[in-house]
């Protein structure tokens, strides 16, 4: 008996929830600016763990997969390729909506309460740490899911029965007439 498709929870690692709290410590107009900053530093860190775990879990199931595979199990290659898609889809979503969100605080601290170009500065530097993180997490998905695509083709019996092409324009020529 094989494992569901689909058992690693860190790959369901959400980076709108993985940030909510540096975005929370930003928006904290009650504390002073180091204060703020010192908060959203630390949860800008547990954030990026979190993220990091994430990464860590996605190449866990790639290789798990892989592993799978070379055992001679039959793991769902479609199922999972679709929910790594899904996965993927939305923490791009979320990597949007944080970088408005994130934008929208800053741009009314800097403005309107804060006028300080260090707290500016310092607060769109980790910003750009968080949104690079989120990236990271969004590449490594992607990644994952085009890997389990090429993993599909090479254990599955059904890849090999359709024609290899050693050259791109016969191949070009084979796509342009199908």
């Amino acid at each position: 008996m094989s494992l569901p498709a689909y058992s690693d929870p860190a790959i369901e690692t959400r980076p709108a929830s993985a940030f909510m709290d540096f975005c929370a410590a930003l928006a904290n107009v009650k504390a002073p600016g180091e204060v703020r900053l010192a908060e959203a530093e630390s949860a800008l860190v547990e954030g990026e763990a979190s993220i990091n775990r994430g990464i860590e879990g996605i190449a866990r199931l790639v290789a798990n997969a892989r592993a799978a595979a070379e055992r001679g199990e039959r793991p769902d290659w479609d199922y999972r390729i679709e929910r790594l898609e899904f996965c993927e889809a939305e923490a791009a979503r979320d990597l949007g909506r944080i970088r408005k969100l994130v934008d929208r605080i800053l741009t009314t601290l800097t403005l309107v309460r804060d006028g300080d170009p260090v707290f500016a500065r310092r607060a769109r530097g980790m910003a750009r740490r968080e949104a690079e993180a989120v990236a990271r997490f969004v590449e490594a998905l992607r990644d994952a899911r085009w890997q389990m695509m090429a993993l599909r083709a090479h254990f599955s019996a059904d890849a090999r029965s359709g024609p290899s092409f050693e050259d791109p324009a016969a191949l070009r020529r084979y796509l342009a007439a199908t």
